[in-house]
């Protein structure tokens, strides 16, 4: 069972998207909630998605810490959502906010970290684009995130 609104409400008319997933989901909002945490301590991204076109299959948010182009330190990879709502499902014009959350280790040295965000399925990651300029490694740099000890 889907509920739905009637009607979904416009995002502003003025504002660019801030990124595009393919040509199915703009990225209208994103950032983190914090930019400084402890370790052990938890932060939380949050991000508006605007559904252009239906995606073809279910894809996973990917939230990580680090480096682009190494593996992760830290992910928050998880279905949107938290998997009531898989992007399967999902369809024109659908406008909604979702929350990531990335758990700090209390092991992770301190430091200012990069954070990124984007989404992937079994077939690999879909493209980010800002305008016509595909993002390396097919990530939004969602900001620093500095992590110091308790």
């Amino acid at each position: 069972v889907k509920l739905v609104p009637e009607d979904w409400p416009d995002p502003d008319p003025e504002a660019a998207p801030l990124a595009q997933l393919g040509t199915q989901v703009n990225l209208l909002q994103a950032g983190l909630v914090q930019t400084t945490v402890q370790q052990g301590d938890t932060a939380t991204v949050e991000v508006t998605w605007h559904v252009q076109q239906p995606l073809n299959g279910d894809y996973t948010t990917f939230v990580h810490l680090g480096r682009p182009e190494q593996p992760p330190l830290v992910s928050g990879d998880a279905p949107p959502l938290n998997g009531f709502y898989p992007t399967r499902f999902w369809q024109s014009g659908e406008l909604f906010g979702d929350q990531y959350a990335l758990t700090i280790p209390a092991d992770l040295p301190p430091g200012r970290y990069p954070v990124w965000l984007g989404m992937y399925n079994d077939s690999g990651r879909l493209p980010f684009y800002v305008g016509d300029d595909r993002l390396p490694n097919d990530a939004y740099p969602l900001g620093w995130l500095d992590v110091s000890v308790p």
